[in-house]
């Protein structure tokens, strides 16, 4: 899991840098604006439209798939993966044809505030986007597929070529003063992102098959798995669609991008670290859950969440410590004003601790998913998202926009606690006694890191962006020399991996003849 994990984390950090150079652009031709606004409208109805049937039955896939390989053999497995992604592509269809035709009353719904001219632009925009769905539908199930087999990395890039794309055609649509370029290259990034799928498929010995089978009783197996965690998906959705709406009512001109600029930094953390760790070790917990090694199970998920922690605690930390300057460096030029840095680091700062307690609910959802229990984790979604509706109205009321990052973090946090007991009543304790003391210990090095870097920041004779990095090598100098003294057993299976990983590419390369 180790040497994936690093490599997962690597080429996901490029995904993100790619992504943040987007958004930078983004925030430098347009600013917290209405452009920025109505482009994260369109992209929510999109993600909301079809994210609740492909994450959801995602999420079931790995199991099922590896059951009937079990069962049956891979040719049929490879079938039913077929089967999938056919039903799926039917549905979408029927999908983007409701989306289409009802796309006002969902833009109402989706942003509230809209009023006017902003209004009639976002109904248009997301008509074009809603069919980037086809693409998703195409090829989403192959992510989990390639995985199986043991290809992490081009799932991995797809982020990275969407980005350019995506960065080339905030260019032309500024140059042109277009928003229909924009929503066209959008479309045109989510299709080309898929472009090395094909080969990679071939390579791992996928043939497709163009058939539909709604009897298939495994089919049928995977929906009845599903259908739990599109409840929850479509649970998290309306949390999603009264934050937007609260957002845009607060602050009807840049509410909405103002919440989606901060989340997106929080994003790089979630995505480098938590996404990579659940995607290199999911097919294992899946073939663990299959063979009833529950002991395995159990061990392989405590050090996912340790190995979790190790790297998200201290990144918390610091994006609490630094959020002005990351804002700053990441956002703040042209229409990006000091107003839009001071207010999206506010709100970076309330949704930074959320980080901590989405390392516990990400890997305890896929141990409940290689379980084969989908209806655990929606009732407790269902827990967590009502209270933080509610928490949204108490707090927005004289908190505003950092109101409604608060009630998600807290959320988050009670959304552990519901998912760790029910996990105990289902497969007994998972000793969390030993990782309370590593917890201890990750806290209070990140703390000391936090402080110093911090007291870096305010003494040293740069200015601006130098001095942001290099108090960040030397909180980062701080937390690893005193996390390989700390006796915390994940550093050293880590550092173990790493060792591992080097001494066999030195071997690669020793045996290697001379021209």
């Amino acid at each position: 899991m180790g040497s994936i994990t690093v490599q997962l984390m690597f080429i996901t950090i490029l995904s993100k840098l790619s992504g943040f150079l987007r958004e930078s652009i983004f925030a430098a031709l347009y600013g917290a604006g209405p452009v920025k606004d109505i482009f994260v409208t369109s992209t929510t109805i999109a993600s909301m439209a079809f994210g609740f049937l492909f994450v959801s039955l995602e999420s079931c896939f790995i199991p099922i798939y590896n059951k009937v390989r079990k069962e049956k053999g891979r040719e049929q497995a490879d079938l039913l993966t077929a089967n999938i992604t056919n039903v799926i592509i039917l549905l979408v269809t029927g999908i983007i044809l409701f989306c289409f035709l009802l796309m006002k009353p969902i833009v109402s719904l989706v942003a509230a505030g809209f009023q006017g001219q902003q209004f009639e632009e976002a109904v248009k925009f997301s008509r074009i986007v809603i069919f980037e769905l086809y693409f998703w539908a195409s090829f989403g199930f192959m992510v989990p597929y390639l995985n199986i087999y043991g290809n992490f990395r081009v799932p991995a890039s797809i982020g990275i070529l969407m980005n350019l794309i995506l960065i080339l055609a905030l260019f032309l649509s500024a140059h042109f003063n277009s928003l229909l370029v924009l929503a066209l290259g959008g479309v045109a990034s989510e299709g080309l992102k898929f472009i090395f799928f094909p080969r990679a498929l071939r390579k791992a010995g996928y043939k497709h098959r163009f058939f539909v089978d709604f009897k298939d009783p495994y089919v049928k197996e995977a929906v009845t798995m599903a259908i739990p965690v599109m409840i929850s998906i479509l649970v998290n959705d309306i949390s999603v669609i009264i934050d937007q709406s609260m957002a845009s009512y607060l602050m009807p001109v840049g509410g909405v991008s103002t919440i989606n600029y901060a989340n997106m930094v929080n994003q790089i953390i979630y995505g480098v670290v938590i996404v990579s760790i659940m995607t290199a070790t999911y097919p294992r917990m899946s073939s663990l859950a299959q063979e009833g090694k529950m002991d395995k199970l159990k061990k392989l998920t405590l050090r996912s969440i340790n190995i979790g922690l190790i790297l998200v605690i201290p990144a918390a930390i610091g994006l609490m410590f630094f959020a002005r300057p990351v804002i700053s460096l990441f956002f703040e030029r042209k229409a990006f004003d000091a107003e839009s840095a001071r207010l999206t680091a506010q709100i970076l700062f309330c949704y930074a601790p959320g980080l901590i307690a989405l390392v516990f609910t990400s890997i305890f959802n896929r141990l409940f998913y290689a379980l084969s229990d989908t209806k655990s984790p929606v009732k407790i979604a269902g827990v967590q998202v009502g209270v933080a509706v509610i928490l949204n109205f108490i707090l927005s009321s004289f908190l505003g926009l950092m109101g409604l990052a608060i009630a998600t973090t807290v959320g988050n946090y009670i959304g552990v606690l519901l998912l760790y007991k029910s996990l105990r009543g289902k497969i007994g304790s998972l000793d969390f006694r030993a990782n309370a003391i590593s917890f201890s210990k990750i806290m209070g090095i990140s703390l000391v890191m936090g402080f110093i870097a911090h007291w870096a920041y305010g003494v040293l004779p740069f200015s601006g962006n130098l001095k942001l990095l290099v108090s960040v090598i030397i909180g980062a100098l701080t937390y690893t020399g005193l996390l390989l003294v700390s006796g915390i057993p994940e550093v050293a299976y880590l550092v173990d991996s790493l060792k591992k990983k080097l001494n066999k590419k030195k071997g690669k390369s020793s045996t290697t003849p001379l021209p």
